[in-house]
């Protein structure tokens, strides 16, 4: 790629957008067509305002405009490329080869026949083939055209003419053109038999097997022209299957990731393809199903804690800052004692958490109950791992941070700051019922024999033996090597949605899909924060 037109670390790209007195190949509209001249497009007073996606995709952003030129030979322009995956996307797209191609997106077109009479630049897009041959960027905007033409002289000699075209467009917009023409003799090849030819076509349909695609099958016309009538087809009823041959355009009208039913033939009974790599062909095998991989994820923190129906997306109430209290009282007629009280607000917003996509329903329409089990299966797992990992976090951050007394000699540190904790949240005048520790100290409590452990908890505590079976001591991974969370369920309370995550399906007839999602509401809040001890063993 040159430095000069398109500098990768930089991520500025430069090319024609749209060439004066050039004609179309085709319009997305399929009419017929058009060029452009200088003057008939009108340009925005501000072309930073302008974005530029990838492959005419509104859900693909990936750079903005920097700069036009309205030249001679058309609109010139510069993109500084996104910093996004998108941006990164369309780098590769174009150090490869494949996104080289620029498209200018226009609104309010007024035409006279073959002639634009007006126009309003709204964007553009990098393809793999546009709608005008000469518009690139600058260090691939070279085409080349290329004719075949079989003629007889006047002493019966067959000859072929071949010509080929290169046009070359300079950073100014200026257009070189350069043509070749080579002549030939040319020798008829031998006209092959019309029954031969039906009876091979016959045999060589009856010796494929069901579902396995000839190499003709598996073609895909790649010109602009069906690119552009696919476009066209694609936004006038919704059918965007022909566009999966082009990769510029491949999911331009999608928002959920597509899961498509492939062909049992190819993936041996599973019936499952997906453009987020669910399964490939596997050739013929033995079809057992789904892998099981893992244990199903259990909630680690939210069962610890008091748990409350949700009913709005708002979680309000109030907490006393001074609470009212009784005193002494002389008798005989005198005043009782009064202390000044005060109440502060609490409240907070329920958190939002959802997933679906976009899936064939041949998956539904030939009863594969499995797949489905499994993916309403793997995505309330989600979800529960997602809802879990928010309380944590919350419960983390709003967790008083408590010093470390000092270890005697032979106690573990870790149940030293179990105890510390503890007594911190006895401290407080609640009952410690739980507490969350880093692997490395649930190690070592499992390392220290139990008497030892119960006898220190006891003590500290101030519970019986008896009492502790209610005590639970859970590891997470991501707390730090030498934390310790101690804390009592009437703390904090966990307000869900009943019956979240809650299942949902639409119908996409257009395209012959099935739409699932999961939506599941929770909230969060600490009721008391000194009920919840955060120690860090020295």
């Amino acid at each position: 790629m040159s430095a000069l037109f398109a500098n990768v670390k930089d991520r500025t790209v430069k090319g024609m957008l749209l060439p004066y007195g050039e004609a179309s190949r085709l319009s997305v509209s399929g009419a017929e067509p058009v060029s452009f001249a200088k003057g008939t497009v009108k340009l925005p007073r501000d072309p930073k305002a302008l974005n530029a996606n990838i492959g005419h995709d509104r859900f693909m952003p990936a750079a903005r405009f920097e700069s036009i030129q309205d030249t001679d030979g058309g609109l010139v322009a510069e993109f500084s490329v996104a910093d996004t995956e998108e941006g990164d996307d369309l780098l590769a797209g174009i150090e490869s080869g494949r996104l080289t191609r620029l498209s200018a997106e226009v609104r309010d077109l007024v035409r006279n026949g073959a002639f634009a009479v007006s126009a309003v630049l709204t964007g553009a897009a990098f393809v793999s083939e546009g709608a005008f041959a000469s518009a690139a960027l600058f260090e691939v905007a070279q085409t080349e055209e290329h004719h075949e033409d079989v003629f007889t002289d006047e002493s019966g000699v067959t000859w072929k003419r071949v010509e080929d075209t290169t046009r070359t467009v300079d950073e100014d917009g200026t257009t070189t053109t350069e043509t070749t023409s080579v002549e030939s003799v040319e020798t008829p090849d031998s006209t092959p038999d019309e029954d031969n030819t039906r009876e091979e076509f016959a045999m060589t349909d009856s010796l494929v097997p069901d579902g396995v695609a000839t190499p003709e099958a598996n073609k895909v016309d790649h010109s602009a022209s069906a690119l552009f009538a696919d476009l066209a087809k694609a936004h006038t009823n919704g059918d965007a299957s022909s566009l999966r041959g082009f990769e510029a355009a491949q999911g331009s009208l999608f928002a959920l990731k597509d899961i498509t039913a492939g062909d049992r033939a190819a993936n041996s009974g599973a019936g499952i393809t997906a453009a987020t790599g669910i399964a490939g062909t596997i050739g013929t095998a033995q079809f057992i199903g789904e892998v099981y991989a893992q244990k199903a994820y259990t909630q680690r923190v939210i069962p610890l804690l008091r748990h409350e129906n949700l009913t709005s997306l708002k979680v309000s109430g109030w907490k006393w800052g001074t609470a009212p209290a009784v005193g002494d009282w002389a008798g005989n007629k005198t005043e009782i004692p009064s202390n000044d009280v005060t109440v502060s607000p609490v409240e907070t917003i329920a958190e939002r958490i959802a997933g679906g996509h976009d899936i064939d329903r041949a998956l539904r329409d030939f009863g594969n109950e499995e797949w489905w089990a499994s993916y309403f299966r793997t995505m309330a797992e989600s979800y529960a791992k997602q809802a879990d990992n928010k309380v944590y976090g919350k419960l983390i951050a709003g967790a008083t941070v408590v010093a470390p007394g000092t270890v005697p000699s032979g106690v573990d540190a870790g149940t030293a700051a179990l105890v510390d904790g503890a007594l911190s949240v006895v401290n407080a005048g609640l009952t410690p019922t739980f507490a969350l520790v880093s692997s490395a100290i649930y190690r070592s409590l499992l390392l220290t024999p139990k008497d030892k452990v119960l006898e220190f908890l006891s003590a500290g505590v101030g519970l019986e033996e008896g009492d502790l079976a209610g005590f639970k001591i859970v590891p997470h991974a991501s707390l730090a090597a030498k934390r310790v969370i101690v804390g009592s369920r009437e703390a904090a309370t966990v307000y869900e949605l009943p019956g979240s995550p809650i299942r949902v399906e639409g119908l996409d007839v257009a395209k012959g899909g099935i739409d699932p999602a999961l939506y599941g509401y929770l909230a969060f809040l600490i009721n008391d924060a000194s009920g919840i001890a955060s120690v860090t063993t020295a």
